[in-house]
């Protein structure tokens, strides 16, 4: 099914509440990076899309919920980033660094989303959001080390890499804790 056979699937009701959470959500990224988590109100959200408070409750229970689904677009961005990078036409050693490079630009130049990710990490806001954002964080989590670990299992199988008595999974999770906590 093609992106305009999808849209279409879907009424007229459900694009326009697409719309108005991506609206929120576009509101509320700035609001967060630039006042951390205690500036990020559903009041001052209210405000500044001259709706009523309600309204963004009709969408997000509350404020943590906001700063998850920031976070899952933010995954999503770093996931394509990882994807594009691991695609190209190159050795896998040449693969690994390209999506190493495109982990760097991510932190650098996507500063807003690399925030996100990093306030998701509280305990306080993980612990509000909802089970079903939870599962959807830990799924975008998982496709981007995947496709770090493709690469991986391409560099193994073509002998370019010896795992010492550990999966590429183990490698790539190595590997992910090592760089998020060095930026």
């Amino acid at each position: 099914m093609s992106i305009i056979d999808a849209m279409h699937a879907i009424s007229r009701k459900q694009r326009e509440i697409q719309q108005r959470e991506a609206q929120i959500l576009a509101i509320a990224r700035p609001m967060l990076v630039c006042d951390g988590y205690a500036g990020l109100s559903m009041d001052r959200l209210a405000v500044q899309m001259e709706y009523a408070k309600g309204t963004l409750y009709n969408h997000f229970p509350n404020k943590e919920e906001i700063v998850a689904a920031l976070a899952i677009e933010s995954l999503e961005l770093r996931r394509q980033m990882f994807e594009q990078a691991s695609t190209i036409c190159a050795s896998s050693r040449q693969r690994m660094m390209a999506i190493g490079a495109a982990c760097e630009k991510y932190a650098i130049e996507c500063q807003q989303h690399f925030a996100v990710e990093l306030m998701l990490r509280n305990a306080i806001i993980w612990e509000k959001a909802s089970e079903k954002r939870q599962q959807v964080i830990r799924t975008c989590e998982l496709r981007a080390m995947g496709v770090v670990a493709g690469v991986v299992r391409d560099a193994v199988a073509l002998g370019d890499l010896h795992l010492p008595e550990m999966t590429p999974e183990e490698f790539v999770f190595g590997f992910w804790a090592l760089t998020f906590g060095s930026h």
